[in-house]
């Protein structure tokens, strides 16, 4: 699905998870910066499973080579991060992109860039206009780390509940 013609009118947004969701608390750098300009709407994605490897870390629970993730009962929990501006969110994303390590058509990144279904939460926590109703499910670029450490696994899919899966 990379580098399909279309691949940028047919996705809505990128899912935020770990250190570029707006909401972080990890200090890191580059959140504030790469939020900027964005609307964000918190949302959720189900069939994948969150850890902590030095980074957030979402791994699909069944992906095939095609990255085509099916539907599960394990949850991550994040934002959807948006404009309406196509040439911004180019830039965004390409940002995105050097943030997380990625590297298009390349095994080897530090993550891996997927589309997925996301599922839009409350409205009313939104930054800037809201993207959309409740329950929707919108198309979003999601970064993933199929061959990450799996030895802390995130049980409630929030990366701002972290510290609480270690303590289990």
């Amino acid at each position: 699905m990379e580098g399909a013609p279309n691949e940028m009118s047919t996705t809505f947004g990128v899912f935020c998870y770990g250190s570029l969701r707006p909401d972080d608390d990890s200090g890191m750098p580059w959140t504030k910066d790469a939020v900027l300009l964005m609307k964000a709407q918190p949302a959720s994605i189900s069939g994948a499973k969150l850890y902590e490897d030095t980074y957030a870390s979402l791994v699909f629970d069944n992906c095939g080579d095609d990255d085509t993730c099916k539907r599960t009962s394990s949850i991550v929990i994040g934002w959807v991060l948006t404009c309406s501006d196509p040439a911004l969110f180019q830039r965004k994303l390409e940002q995105f992109d050097r943030i997380e390590g990625y590297i298009p058509n390349d095994r080897n990144s530090l993550y891996q860039r997927a589309i997925a279904n996301v599922c839009l939460g409350d409205p009313t926590m939104a930054i800037g206009d809201p993207v959309g109703a409740q329950g929707s499910l919108v198309r979003a670029y999601v970064y993933h780390r199929p061959d990450c450490h799996k030895k802390y696994r995130i049980q409630s899919g929030d990366w701002l509940k972290r510290d609480l899966s270690k303590n289990k």
